[in-house]
C-alpha cells in the first residue's frame, strides 16, 4: 500500500522576497518566525538552518552558507550525493547555492540563488523532470524555471512560487494537482488562475496559495473521511460561513486538509477522522473552515498525514495519528486531544509528515521523532523513537 508522504505547507505572508528562508512546504518560516532570521543588518552563521524537508525516509535541511545535506534512504538517489547508498549521517547535497529544499516520495529538489530549480531522485511521475521512471542520483537542472522563489513537493509532484507570483508545476496531475486533470508532465505548466500569490502551501495532492490581497485560493485534491474525492481544477477561495479570508497570513496543506491564520483568527478545512483538524471533533469540515479550537495562541500550524502539529509559546503540541511515534509524546497511541511532546519549550517551527516529525529550535538545532528505520531522524542510529533526539553532523 502506498504510503502518503505529506509536506508540512506553511507559509507566511512576507517571505515571498526571502530566498534565505523558506516558508512554505515541508519547510515553515516567515515573518518573526523565520524570515529575515537573524534580524535587519545581523550575520547570519554558516550553520543556520533555513529549511527543513522530510521525504518518505529521508529527511533534508539546508543551510545560510546555501548548501544543503540529507540523510536517510538513498535507494533510488534522494539524497543528491550521486550515489545510491543509504546514510544515517548527513550527505552533502551536490547542488551549488541552494536557497531551499524541499522533498517528495522517493525524490527531492532545491532551489539555489539564481532562481533555477535541480531536483534528483526517482523520477516516477515526472517530478523531478527528465525522463519518467529513471533514477538521478545526480541532481538535474528543471529546464524552463528561472525566476522560483522556492520548490516544494507534494508526493509525486512539484511546485515553485515564481518571483512574479505565478506558479509552476510538473509531475503527476491526475488529481489536479497541478490545477489539470492529466497523467504526468515532466515540463513546468503554469496553474491557471493564479497570478498575485505572495506564498505557496504544498500537500500529499493539493496546494494553496495566498494573494497580495489575503485572500486564500486552493486546487486538487480534497477527501472525506468517507472517501468521497473532490478534485478541484479552478481554485477555489477558502474561507468561513461569514465569507471568504481577506486577512490572511499563514496557510498549511497536510494530507487532504488545509490550515489558515486569518485575522487572527485560527481555522482548518477538510479530512478529520484523526482529529487533525484540531477542533476537538472528529467531523469533517469540507464545504467551509471551522475555528480551531484545540489551541489558543499557535505561531506555527502545520498537517501532516493524518496529523497535524503546532508551536505555540516555544512548546509543540501534536493532535491525530500516531501508529509510528510521531506525535512525539512518548507512546504510540493516536490522540483526538492534543498531546504535548516533552522537553520542548523554544521551538520555532515543526514539521510533520507521516511517519516522523521535526522541530527547528530558536538555538538553531533540529531535532526529530518517530520512525526511524534507515537513520532519517538523523541521529546516527536506526532506532525508532517516540521523543524527540537531536540530529546530529549538521
Amino acid at each position: 500500500m502506498k504510503m502518503y508522504k505529506i509536506l508540512i505547507a506553511i507559509c507566511l505572508i512576507g517571505c515571498a522576497g526571502s530566498p534565505s528562508v523558506d516558508c512554505s512546504s515541508n519547510n515553515i518560516g516567515g515573518g518573526s518566525n523565520g524570515c529575515g532570521t537573524g534580524g535587519t543588518g545581523s550575520t547570519i552563521p554558516s550553520s543556520t538552518i533555513t529549511s527543513v524537508a522530510l521525504g518518505t525516509q529521508f529527511t533534508c535541511a539546508s543551510f545560510a552558507n546555501n548548501t544543503a545535506k540529507c540523510w536517510g534512504i538513498n535507494a533510488d538517489g534522494e539524497l543528491g550525493n550521486g550515489t545510491t547508498t543509504n546514510s544515517i549521517a548527513p550527505t552533502l547535497v551536490s547542488v551549488n547555492n541552494i536557497s531551499n529544499i524541499a522533498a517528495g516520495y522517493t525524490s527531492a529538489c532545491a532551489t539555489t540563488t539564481d532562481g533555477s530549480v535541480w531536483c534528483w531522485g526517482k523520477n516516477q511521475f515526472g517530478e523531478t523532470t527528465g525522463v519518467s521512471g529513471v533514477i538521478y542520483p545526480n541532481p538535474i537542472k528543471v529546464a524552463g524555471i528561472t525566476n522560483s522563489s522556492r520548490v516544494l513537493m507534494g508526493d509525486d509532484f512539484t511546485a515553485t512560487l515564481n518571483k512574479d507570483g505565478t506558479v509552476s508545476c510538473w509531475g503527476s496531475s491526475n488529481a489536479a494537482q497541478c490545477g489539470v486533470i492529466s497523467t504526468t508532465s515532466v515540463s513546468p505548466m503554469t496553474v491557471a488562475g493564479i497570478t498575485d500569490a505572495v506564498s505557496l502551501a504544498v500537500g500529499s495532492s493539493s496546494s494553496c496559495v495566498i494573494t497580495k490581497t489575503g485572500t486564500v485560493k486552493c486546487w486538487g485534491t480534497y477527501c472525506s473521511s468517507s472517501s468521497v474525492c473532490s478534485n478541484y481544477t479552478t481554485p477555489i477561495t477558502l474561507g468561513t460561513s461569514s465569507g471568504s479570508f481577506e486577512s490572511a497570513t499563514q496557510v498549511s496543506v497536510g494530507l487532504w486538509t488545509s490550515f489558515v491564520i486569518n485575522q487572527g483568527g485560527y481555522y482548518s478545512f477538510g479530512y478529520n477522522k484523526d482529529g487533525e483538524l484540531a477542533n476537538n471533533t472528529t467531523t469533517d469540515s469540507m464545504s467551509v473552515s471551522t475555528p480551531i479550537t484545540a489551541f489558543s495562541n499557535p505561531s506555527v500550524i502545520a498537517g501532516g498525514a493524518f496529523y497535524t502539529c503546532v508551536v505555540q509559546n516555544g512548546t509543540v503540541w501534536c493532535v491525530g495519528k500516531n501508529d509510528h511515534g510521531q506525535l512525539g509524546n512518548g507512546t504510540t497511541n493516536s490522540s483526538t486531544i492534543p498531546v504535548q511532546v516533552p522537553g520542548i519549550t523554544n521551538a520555532n517551527y515543526v514539521y510533520p509528515k507521516q511517519l516522523a516529525t521535526c522541530a527547528i529550535l530558536q538555538s538553531g538545532s533540529l531535532v526529530c521523532w518517530g520512525s526511524n528505520t534507515f537513520g532519517e531522524l538523523g541521529n546516527g542510529t536506526t532506532v525508532s523513537s517516540n521523543v524527540p533526539v537531536n540530529v546530529v553532523g549538521l
